[in-house]
Order: structure tokens, then C-alpha cells, then sequence
């Protein structure tokens, strides 16, 4: 899985293994996720962040809620 540390104000780290589709989501403020199934062009589309949205914004408005998800760490 690539890690790419982002200058997010509220995102550490996104990693994205497109083997098992899983996205990882690393908050500045403790915890790390892992959503899972998530299609390729849409783990692209939040990692470049293509539409102008924050990473917070676009994670909350395409991601969360929409994939399993399973906290990996505190």
C-alpha cells in the first residue's frame, strides 16, 4: 500500500492498495481507517482531489458511509 502524507487540516496520511481495493485514511487527530471495496478511479479522484474539495470534505461526501469501514488503530 502507498502512504502520501497530505498538508490536510485534518488528514495525516491516505494509502490506497488497488490489489484488495482498501483505502486507508490517517487523521491528525488519532485513528486510522480502512474502507474497503473502494474502486480505483475513486480512491484517485480523493487522493488528487481533482474537484477542489478539501480531503475532509471529499472524504465525508463520497467515501464515508459508502464503503465498509473498519478503524485499524487509535
Amino acid at each position: 500500500m502507498e502512504i502520501q502524507i497530505h498538508n490536510s487540516s485534518t488528514i495525516s496520511l491516505i494509502g490506497y492498495d488497488s490489489d484488495t481495493k482498501a483505502l486507508r485514511v490517517g487523521f491528525k487527530n488519532g485513528g486510522c481507517y480502512r474502507y474497503d471495496d473502494v474502486p480505483l478511479d475513486v480512491a484517485n479522484t480523493f487522493i488528487n482531489n481533482p474537484e477542489g474539495d478539501s480531503h475532509g470534505k471529499h472524504l465525508a461526501a463520497h467515501i464515508k458511509g459508502k464503503y465498509t469501514t473498519t478503524k485499524i488503530s487509535d
